[in-house]
């Protein structure tokens, strides 16, 4: 499965790391961390000899940990120091982010190996999905910084979902296992659709409201979708540099809206061609936001639901996160 390209550690030999955003970072440690529970990890095991041999061609001490889900933030505080490191990180977002709200504000590297169903934030830096694709990125990739979202005091990668969102991620993943000959992005949006539907047939609403600079606007809506920078408009890479948060906002309470924002906030890609007909959606641009709610609404980070709040302070990190990613098209 792997390929002499990605893995062959003379190509890494002669690419000698430099400094400086866009480019390799001077590091002389990486350290592996894989979710055992990962879907796709199983391929990863195999690969871990060539993963390794291939850091360590590059002059990196490598130490290499597969570990469950709930251990990865206790291995990287035991493991991180202050010494900058190649942190290679394999999971799907919710692994990315515990890694993130570590890395944050560092110089630490986050590398990426996609092993989880969506893998949003690999998609949308332009990482490969592929095994081999996805090491040749840790191999020949560059350094760049990214945005990070914050919500009291929590990172996310790419969404802060509020309202029913929780509770479509719960129906949802019920729902998942109905249908294991699908493929699993296709399952991923079907079922996020129905979900809203079903949640949304509920009328649930939640009073908040939301407070911009020195404006507030009332709403009675069910959910609030804000993403880590805008979403892009057309197929192309989504950009992690504006500094900015997109709070998208239901037109109305028809059913239709939510379910156009769910799939929107599945798919974290350009708006559906053609959006669900009827469906509305109000996008806000803002660098922070705060949000006052009754009753306590409901949030998730990255499709991890967290307790409900009543209060919430929204921001941007602009540049706080160090990630490898590919090499941009001339």
């Amino acid at each position: 499965m792997q390929s002499d390209a990605a893995l062959n550690p003379d190509a890494l030999e002669s690419s000698p790391p430099t400094s400086g955003t866009g480019s390799r970072a001077a590091l002389r440690e990486a350290l592996v961390i894989i979710n055992e529970r990962s879907g796709t990890a199983g391929p990863v095991r195999d690969a871990l000899p060539q993963l390794e041999q291939a850091l360590r061609a590059a002059h990196l001490e490598v130490s290499t940990h597969l570990v469950p889900p709930d251990r990865v933030r206790q291995l990287l505080e035991k493991k991180l120091g202050e010494e900058p490191t190649l942190v290679v990180v394999g999971g799907g977002d919710g692994t990315l982010r515990v890694a993130a709200s570590l890395l944050a504000g560092t110089e630490h590297v986050l590398g990426i190996l996609p092993l989880g169903t969506m893998n949003r934030f690999a998609r949308s830096l332009g990482i490969p999905m592929d095994l081999e694709g996805a090491l040749a990125t840790l191999a020949h990739g560059v350094d760049q910084r990214v945005d990070l979202g914050e919500v009291n005091g929590e990172v996310f990668l790419n969404t802060c979902m509020l309202g029913v969102y929780p509770e479509i991620v719960r129906v949802r993943e019920k729902r998942r296992q109905q249908h294991p000959s699908w493929p699993r992005w296709f399952r991923w949006i079907v079922d996020t659709a129905l979900a809203a539907w079903e949640v949304s047939r509920r009328r649930r609403r939640f009073t908040f409201r939301l407070q911009l600079e020195r404006r507030a606007l009332p709403h009675r809506v069910s959910a609030v979708l804000v993403t880590n920078n805008p979403l892009p408009e057309a197929e192309d890479r989504r950009s992690f540099d504006r500094g900015l948060l997109a709070i998208h906002l239901p037109a109305t309470d028809r059913s239709i809206d939510l379910m156009s924002m769910a799939i929107q906030a599945a798919r974290l890609g350009p708006p559906l061609a053609p959006r669900l007909p009827g469906a509305e959606l109000d996008v806000v641009l803002t660098q922070h936001a705060r949000l006052w709610t009754f009753p306590r609404i409901p949030i998730s980070l990255d499709a991890e639901v967290r307790p409900a709040q009543s209060f919430l302070s929204l921001k941007s990190r602009p540049r706080a996160l160090r990630v490898r990613a590919p090499q941009a098209e001339a």
